[in-house]
């Protein structure tokens, strides 16, 4: 089954703000809704284009579920087991490993580098300020 272009539904790009989101399903909720039709037919035609609309912002109003649709990983049916909050709550995990591994070898090189100097003579006219030489 194809993937539904969720910003294409809402007409607008990946790009686009939350504000902008909120203007663009404001308008189109009143433009679609079914009961501003009379005829049967408009009615089921808008009542599908008013699903899916309601679809497309429920995913990427949602900040976890908009990143995993950018990057293609999102799947409806794992709304039904939270599988949005648990990558997410992955994914920040991640970033603050990366963040503190890269902080403890910067702060390791700076040791390095300082003991180095001193070690060469240099480190009685070197003052550091964050990992540069001043």
């Amino acid at each position: 089954m194809e993937r539904e272009d969720l910003y294409a539904v809402l007409d607008l790009n990946n790009e686009c703000t939350q504000g902008d989101l909120r203007l663009s399903y404001k308008n189109l909720v009143l433009k679609w809704h079914p009961d501003r039709f009379l005829e049967e037919i408009e009615k089921d035609e808008a009542k599908m284009k008013f699903q899916s609309i309601q679809r497309a912002y429920s995913v990427l109003s949602d900040s976890n579920k908009r990143l995993l649709y950018d990057v293609g990983a999102y799947d409806s049916d794992d709304d039904e087991t939270g599988m949005a909050d648990f990558i997410n709550e992955m994914v920040t995990l991640m970033a603050q490993t990366q963040s503190t591994v890269t902080n403890y070898f910067a702060s390791s090189i700076l040791v390095i580098t300082i003991i180095s100097d001193y070690a060469n003579g240099n480190g009685n006219c070197i003052s550091w300020s964050r990992g540069t030489k001043v």
